[in-house]
């Protein structure tokens, strides 16, 4: 399902030829509203395989309240009580009766993966929202006094005509880091993104953006006994992953052989009491790098008693030269339609619908012991203080204590390369560089990362960032097209914050919250593994089967790069290429 909401300000009906603003691949329905018909809204069926996720997410109340959108709700009890509304309400029509009786915060009730539009008849008004996290994708433009709000970024840009001036910052970003610095830019300079955590109002008075929600360390939880700790890791995770599950057949884990996957699908274990209902994928390498996934994530598999599959990863990290010819909402952006995955997402789909991913306690059980001594030393707070400083000392192991000494016998490096993003390559057009101030943007942002003085900086800073927005839209399936519903349970809030608000001495070292909490449960070979990230960067080990096609230079490529120093952008890896190649092809294809 997708959606699209045009609003004529000025209050010019508007005609029924409007549905044409939606892709004709799907079955389309068109809803127009308004004292003169100057709203329509405007979307396509699901597909029957989402059918169960997406059904009756275009919904009306009393004649009064109008809502299009995609929306899973967490807490649906905690609603559906305070509103007094039946416990099987859609999400939809929940939102809907949510915003009829808090108004416009309603969105400080809801929680879950949601973007939406909504037309209240008496204010004459849209309201728009998107999940405090950025799971679903929103965006907007206005051209002509003319409104365009959907969650498709082709559908929005086509139907507002804002396609001609791309967005430069967007686009340097692209070529340069693993995302846009700015969360509200699109690869058009006059589509926006909405942000996460944000809501926009329309009226005959123009837009305004609101951010309703902030992602709030607070004071670390301090229980007595740790016990509690593992108790209440429980409680969060089982509920987010409740929340989560498919109202009827299989849910699918995701699953490396590393701790955090390995415990969501132990959990689900728990949750269904039913192994057979919860089936696992595992993606492993067979030639370009060394791995041991196969062999852990056998062990769990095993011991839960799980349908479990193995699938070799290699050929998805070589860029194909037809993968260039596929369709992308923005330069390098997701799609289903790449050899490779969509091959891989055939397979997952025959197993289960919905998927569940691990991705989060890496960034959220970072252990920063001298940022945690650091906030009880300005506090004064001795006693936990002196008892930190204890369990530190006692918690490290001797290769720790090797690493510490090699760490202070070597010289820190020093210089712009200490700074992510402060050494552009040559390959970028000089000018293009010079004018954006692309060098003093980067440092700005990294000096706005590096201000944080909470007690957890590096968690913050991963959670305040736009890299989230890039991942969930990875697996979006208006962005990429993909037919299988991931979820993302560790990022739930009440998980997220819990996890956040955990001292990191002791419960951040090594991730011991979850390690401790999976005593009994996980195999002991895979509670005593440490973190196994990707050492080599298995695109530099591909062996290139077929031959690109030559970039085209034309002026709408130069404009960004110099091709004069192409032949040293091998220096900067393979990715700095294949995103070259991405944007060439997207330009071309316009």
């Amino acid at each position: 399902m997708s959606f699209l909401a045009v609003f004529n300000a000025d209050g010019t009906p508007i005609d029924g030829e409007t549905i044409g603003l939606m892709p004709a691949k799907a079955e389309r329905h068109l809803k127009l509203l308004g004292p003169s018909r100057q709203i329509a809204l405007l979307w396509t069926a699901p597909d029957a395989e989402l059918e169960d996720r997406d059904a009756r997410h275009a919904v009306e109340l009393d004649g009064r309240f109008w809502l299009v959108g995609r929306i899973r709700l967490d807490r649906r009890g905690e609603l559906c009580s305070l509103l007094g509304a039946p416990e099987k309400e859609s999400d939809a029509l929940l939102c809907l009766r949510a915003y009829a009786h808090w108004g416009e915060r309603c969105v400080e009730r809801l929680y879950g993966d949601f973007c939406f539009v909504l037309w209240d008849e008496r204010r004459r008004q849209l309201f728009c929202a998107r999940d405090q996290l950025g799971v679903r994708p929103l965006f907007h433009a206005c051209a002509d006094g003319s409104w365009f709000i959907g969650d498709s970024l082709d559908a929005v840009a086509g139907a507002s005509g804002l396609t001609g001036e791309l967005d430069d910052f967007w686009i340097a970003d692209f070529l340069t880091g693993p995302f846009c610095l700015d969360v509200d830019r699109t690869v058009y300079k006059h589509v926006k993104r909405l942000a996460p955590a944000h809501t926009l109002t329309v009226s005959r008075d123009g837009g305004a953006v609101k951010k309703y929600w902030s992602l709030d360390l607070k004071e670390p939880i301090f229980y007595r006994r740790p016990s509690r700790y593992i108790e209440h890791f429980h409680h969060v995770l089982a509920r987010a992953i409740e929340d989560r599950l498919p109202a009827a057949g299989r849910v699918g884990i995701s699953m490396s052989g590393g701790l955090d996957s390995t415990t969501l699908a132990a959990k689900a274990v728990g949750v269904t009491g039913d192994a057979s209902r919860v089936v696992a994928f595992t993606n492993v390498f067979e030639r370009l790098i060394p791995d041991e996934e196969a062999h852990f994530s056998a062990l769990v598999a095993r011991r839960l008693g799980i349908s479990h599959q193995l699938r070799a990863a290699d050929d998805g990290y070589e860029l194909q030269p037809n993968d260039l010819t596929v369709p992308v909402q923005e330069p390098g952006g997701p799609s289903v339609h790449r050899t490779n995955r969509r091959a891989v997402e055939t397979e997952m789909a025959s197993r289960a619908k919905v998927w569940l991913h691990g991705e989060g306690p890496d960034n959220a059980l970072t252990f920063e012991w001298r940022a945690h001594l650091r906030w009880l030393a300005r506090r004064r707070d001795w006693l936990r203080l002196l008892g930190a400083v204890g369990r530190y000392f006692r918690g490290k192991e001797a290769r720790e204590w090797l690493m510490t000494v090699t760490h202070l016998r070597s010289s820190p490096q020093q210089g712009t390369n200490a700074v992510p993003w402060a050494r552009f390559p040559d390959w970028l057009d000089r000018e293009f560089a010079e004018r954006l101030g692309l060098a003093a943007r980067a440092a700005s942002a990294m000096n706005r990362l590096r201000q944080n003085e909470s007690w957890r900086p590096g968690a913050m800073a991963s959670f305040t960032s736009p890299i989230w927005q890039t991942y969930f839209e990875y697996f979006d399936p208006v962005l990429s097209g993909s037919s299988l519903d991931v979820r993302h349970p560790y990022t739930d809030l009440e998980v997220l914050t819990f996890m956040l608000r955990t001292p990191p001495i002791p419960w951040g070292r090594r991730k011991r919250l979850i390690r401790d909490a999976m005593r009994g449960v996980l195999p002991e070979e895979v509670l005593a593994r440490d973190k196994a990230p990707l050492t080599v960067d298995p695109r530099s080990k591909v062996e290139r089967k077929e031959p690109f096609p030559p970039l085209s230079i034309d002026p709408a490529l130069r404009r960004f790069i110099d091709p004069t120093k192409l032949p040293d952008a091998a220096a900067f890896g393979i990715e700095p290429l294949d995103k070259i190649r991405a944007l060439d092809a997207w330009l071309r294809d316009r």
